[in-house]
């Protein structure tokens, strides 16, 4: 296994990996490029072989230029991965000592884990020594090794297991049937298995505990970021084939395409200088998380109007690149909060001017 400094290049690495496919199955192909490069043991703390990209102040600027090349990539990737890093980042944050040395050891060899914390008609519980019922929206299920997955206790208090899914009791189910993502084997998972206390991860609440919480949304905004940069060279590199970028109109919304994409990049930018920052506040950093998101939304719906007035049908034509593309930002744009996250961040800098 090679191993990925805070030296390398991260977009250059990831642009080594495959491309979407057209056929919406999973991007095995791109997760065995990810594991091979190191990529998944990357996240780790610099102490337990890793590069702490999820751990280490300092070191967010090669993830997001990783994680915005895999979005520019495949979408579907990214957000496969970017599950992964968030599953690391909270693990890291609340195992202990013997728990970390597992999860070491574990992303060492390649295994690549899920986030599966979405709640489903019938929730997840732990009941005594046994997780019980269903996750949903759970990305990779099915081809991720291990999870970190989220169910209520006998209390209603909200905990974080970790999971090794080789030894835990599941079953992958249909759906959710969603338009775009579907690469990404987003399924519902239905759990019946015994757990120990090695399982547990922190305590009641801390999944939810502010500001990581809202903080660590930026990893999703990186991702995104790059899908709408990916989209919008491909509508460009289009356009140029069919000689159609000198009509002025057509230039306009390139233009207006590039604008879009930077836009989303630059925001993303901003929050990292302010997490590598020393000594950065983590409430401020977590309400300019809030304003990249809204941010990077915005243009991502921007830059879909544009594309597909610029390419009219040709844009939602399966077989084209661009309709998956556009399919795939239009359903990663549907995170959880976004409004809850702008109002919380413009009541911050009510009270906190920005500099």
């Amino acid at each position: 296994m090679q191993r990925v400094t805070d030296h390398d290049l991260a977009g250059s690495v990831a642009r080594q990996l495959p491309q979407a496919a057209e056929d919406d199955a999973f991007p095995t192909e791109g997760v065995e490029g990810l594991r091979r490069l190191g990529l998944l043991h990357a996240p780790m703390p610099l102490a337990l072989g890793g590069s702490g990209w999820a751990t280490a102040t300092g070191c967010s600027a090669p993830l997001a230029a990783l994680l915005h090349a895999l979005g520019a990539r495949d979408a579907a990737l990214g957000r496969v991965y970017e599950a992964h890093v968030n599953a690391l980042r909270l693990a890291c944050l609340f195992a202990t000592p013997g728990q970390l040395a597992w999860l070491a050891r574990r992303t060492a060899r390649g295994t690549l884990f899920g986030l599966w914390v979405a709640p489903a008609a019938d929730p997840a519980r732990l009941i005594g020594a046994t997780l019980a019922g269903e996750k949903g929206c759970c990305s990779a299920a099915g081809h991720a090794q291990g999870a970190l997955v989220t169910a209520a206790d006998e209390a209603g208090q909200e905990r974080m297991l970790l999971l090794d899914l080789a030894d835990a009791n599941h079953a992958v189910l249909p759906g959710p049937d969603l338009a775009g993502l579907r690469a990404s084997a987003t399924r519902r998972v239905r759990f019946d298995t015994a757990v120990t206390e090695a399982a547990l991860l922190g305590e009641p609440g801390d999944y939810t505990a502010e500001p990581e919480f809202s903080t660590g949304a930026w990893r999703t905004s990186a991702v995104l970021a790059g899908a709408v940069q990916g989209m919008v060279d491909e509508a460009v590199r289009q356009l140029v084939a069919r000689g159609r970028h000198d009509d002025p109109h057509q230039g306009e919304r390139i233009g207006r395409m590039l604008i879009a994409a930077r836009s989303a990049r630059l925001w993303v930018e901003q929050v990292v200088r302010m997490l590598d920052a020393p000594g950065a506040d983590p409430a401020d950093a977590a309400a300019w998380v809030g304003l990249a998101r809204a941010a990077g939304e915005n243009a991502a719906y921007d830059a879909i109007a544009l594309v597909q007035r610029s390419l009219g049908l040709a844009a939602v034509m399966r077989g084209n690149r661009l309709e998956r593309q556009a399919r795939d930002l239009a359903t990663y744009l549907r995170q959880p909060a976004g409004d809850a996250a702008l109002l919380g961040a413009a009541g911050w800098f009510a009270a906190n001017p920005a500099p």
